[in-house]
């Protein structure tokens, strides 16, 4: 990060002077976070700061790391999260070639269906006693050059193998939207760069979702490097921090907790999918507001099927196509999918069968608005042909 001009250097003395009454610690280097994320803007910072330490005092984030661990799902979580961060995975310090922190994560060894055995509250609390730990981490690596300039934020690999459709529920979606909004709020530059590896063919899809969610400033930050990545992590994180599996000496990888469909069953059951026979074409329509997501599920007996979406302003009003028809190998698989509602409106899902009409099909479906099930009483029309 570059040094501070004078101008930029009063305006940190002036924050600081500003949220005296709230500060409970933070250095000037910590606090300058907050003015680089809302863009040296005074007053945006001072207001963003006090609102996160109300949100703090309200849900007790400050002790966080002292109650959480006590609560009911953290042992489940801390072992099926396969996070070095975590004290369960007993990582060693981990650093980057300049000192900074490095926390690695294997998105994609982690069972998708985790979302449905830990209630929201906790999932939630869980990212911020993770926010805590990394924090507290970061801590301890903070320095500052004689001429002014800061040093801070962790170093992200993100290890995508394995990662598939199932990831990309809408529960998930929707709990990742609420991460991100909730770091935007209340932990502003705390990330220097996220290093993605491993991805697989459906991560496509999937960094189109994501890049929804994530502040541009941070999108910068952002390196995609596939499967050949070893040489580009090799020229930031030093062997005895890199693990083998990634090209370095460290004996060491965060492990998940493998398959929870055990789980899954004892905690929450699956919601039962809805049935229905399609010979011509079939189509759910919903209403949603603003800013909320909808997602899909569903699979198919014997054969294929086209589907598409639409979204309109008034129930019935004119169409805007949001998914281009197609036809999914919904026989071989469980097809699933997300989308945001731009405006308060109406989403249409659209099952066509029409080029196969001498062949019905039977069809298994879920719908989800945010994360709950929309059933019969919720739906506000269902066409069949």
């Amino acid at each position: 990060m570059a040094s501070f001009s004078k101008e930029e250097k009063e305006k940190i003395r002036a924050f600081k002077e500003a949220v005296e009454e709230y500060n409970k610690g933070d250095t000037s280097l910590e606090l300058t976070r907050w003015l680089i994320a809302r863009k040296w803007d005074h007053d945006a910072a001072v207001s963003a700061y006090i609102n996160s330490m109300k949100w703090r005092e309200k849900e007790k984030i400050d002790t966080i790391l002292e109650w959480f661990p006590e609560t009911k799902h953290y042992a489940f979580l801390s072992e099926y999260w396969p996070l070095s961060l975590l004290p369960t995975q007993h990582a060693p310090p981990l650093r980057t070639n300049d000192g900074y922190q490095v926390i690695f994560e294997r998105l994609g060894a982690m069972s998708p269906h985790i979302v449905q055995v830990a209630p929201k509250d906790d999932l939630m609390n869980f990212h911020f006693y993770i926010q805590e730990l990394t924090a507290k981490e970061r801590k301890k690596v903070l320095f500052e050059e004689k001429d002014g300039s800061t040093y801070c934020g962790a170093v992200f690999i993100q290890d995508l193998h394995g990662l598939s459709m199932g990831h990309l529920s809408s529960q998930i979606y929707h709990l990742l939207s609420l991460h991100s909004s909730y770091d935007s709020n209340n932990y502003p530059e705390t990330i220097r760069r996220v290093y993605f590896i491993n991805t697989p063919s459906v991560f496509s899809y999937a960094w189109k979702m994501a890049k929804k969610l994530i502040d541009p400033v941070t999108l910068e930050r952002v390196v995609i490097l596939g499967s050949n990545y070893q040489e580009e992590l090799k020229k930031v994180i030093p062997p005895d921090s890199l693990p083998k599996e990634y090209g370095g000496e460290l004996d060491y990888l965060p492990k998940g907790g493998g398959s929870i469909k055990e789980l899954l069953h004892q905690h929450n059951p699956t919601p039962k999918m809805q049935k229905t026979d399609i010979a011509y074409s079939f189509s759910v329509t919903v209403k949603v507001p603003k800013g909320a997501h909808l997602g899909w599920q569903f699979k198919t007996k014997h054969y294929d099927i086209s589907f598409s979406l639409f979204f309109h302003e008034t129930e019935d009003g004119e169409r805007t196509t949001v998914l281009e028809a197609k036809r999914e190998e919904s026989h071989k698989g469980v097809i699933e999918g997300v989308e945001q509602a731009n405006d308060d409106g109406y989403f249409t899902l659209f099952w066509d069968n029409s080029y196969s009409w001498t062949r019905s099909k039977h069809l298994k479906y879920l719908i989800f608005l945010e994360d709950e099930v929309v059933d019969e009483k919720t739906i506000v029309a269902q066409v069949k042909t």
